[in-house]
Parts: structure tokens; C-alpha cells; sequence
């Protein structure tokens, strides 16, 4: 059997841990508090931009109701920029294989 003075330093510790925690909660519930305020400030001055309304340029008509030949020279004018591109990226990638070639070499 325990004597008195063991169950009371058990039941007072029992206690501190109960009141330390629930500052601990408090305290992190602040901190946390502070973050999402500061994180919904910031969405807020980022999005802010796209609730306003501006004066847009009308949009162009659908193509459907271009000619044909208008849809076939937009067609042509991407698909040459798309070639443009992806010998741009060729170009980039052979002067890269050059320099680690060159690297390797010496």
C-alpha cells in the first residue's frame, strides 16, 4: 500500500501535465492563428488582381466562321512556330552533348 504523500505528488503531477498541455495547445493554437492569417492576407493580395474588371479587347471571331483558307494559314503559321520551337530545343540540346563531349575528352 502507498502512503498519502505518493498519491497526492502523483495527483499534483497529474495536474501540472493537465495545465501544461492545455497552455501548450493555446499557444500552438495562437501560432497557428497568426500563419493562416498571414497566408490568407497573401492569397488575398495575389487574387485581388483577377476581381477586377477590365476593359478587354474583343475577342477574335471563332474560326468556324472565318474562311477556310484564314484557318488553314493560322493552322500553317503554328504548326511552322512549332517547328521553330522544337529545333530551338534540338539546338539547345546538341550545343549541351558538345560541351559535355568536350568535358569528357580533355
Amino acid at each position: 500500500m502507498m502512503s498519502w504523500w505518493i498519491w497526492l505528488l502523483l495527483v499534483v503531477f497529474m495536474l501540472d501535465m493537465l495545465i501544461v498541455g492545455a497552455v501548450f495547445v493555446v499557444w500552438r493554437g495562437l501560432a497557428l492563428m497568426r500563419t493562416v492569417s498571414s497566408l490568407g492576407a497573401t492569397i488575398e493580395r495575389r487574387l485581388a488582381p483577377a476581381s477586377t474588371q477590365e476593359e478587354r479587347a474583343p475577342l477574335p471571331r471563332p474560326v468556324f466562321t472565318e474562311p477556310l483558307t484564314v484557318a488553314s494559314d493560322r493552322y500553317t503559321d503554328a504548326q511552322a512556330e512549332v517547328l521553330a520551337r522544337r529545333e530551338t530545343k534540338h539546338r539547345r540540346h546538341m550545343a549541351q552533348w558538345e560541351r559535355w563531349l568536350t568535358i569528357n575528352h580533355q
